[in-house]
């Protein structure tokens, strides 16, 4: 049986391989999702939302999660699963949830290829781009 619900502190151990994979896929820091995911047990503001498979060892095989931009927008920014079905049903899941507290609009920050999430729904509407700055020697 396939299941998803809002994470609780007893699957925390069981959800950090599938964010270390997260981080590693999309060449991210580790640090950074695990204190995010970590965040959504004690603050409101921080969302993660599990999927379960009953018939799976850990029982763990998707997790999404992200936080309130404002009153009307939330922002999704990890989203990893072992079963592409489960992809959906945790979107409708998120969906129904924050259509019942008033939120208007998802805002994804999204390191994979647009086309996955374009097929969950999402277009693309604005550009993230980075400028690394060179450190600058001076030459006295």
């Amino acid at each position: 049986m396939k299941t998803v619900d809002f994470i609780q502190q007893s699957d925390f151990p069981l959800l950090i391989p599938y964010i270390e994979k997260f981080a590693k896929e999309t060449d991210t820091p580790f640090h950074q999702h695990i204190n995010e995911v970590s965040a959504s047990l004690m603050n409101d503001n921080v969302i993660t939302i599990i999927g379960k498979d009953d018939e799976r060892e850990g029982g763990i095989v998707a997790y999404l999660c992200g936080f309130y931009l404002n009153k009307t927008e939330f922002m999704v920014t990890q989203m990893y699963s072992h079963d592409p079905k489960l992809t959906k049903v945790i979107g409708h899941f998120l969906d129904d949830h924050l259509r019942s507290v008033g939120i208007k609009r998802i805002v994804i920050l999204f390191k994979h290829n647009p086309r996955t999430a374009e097929r969950l729904g999402f277009k693309v509407e604005r550009y993230v781009m980075v400028k690394t700055l060179e450190s600058e020697t001076k030459n006295e």
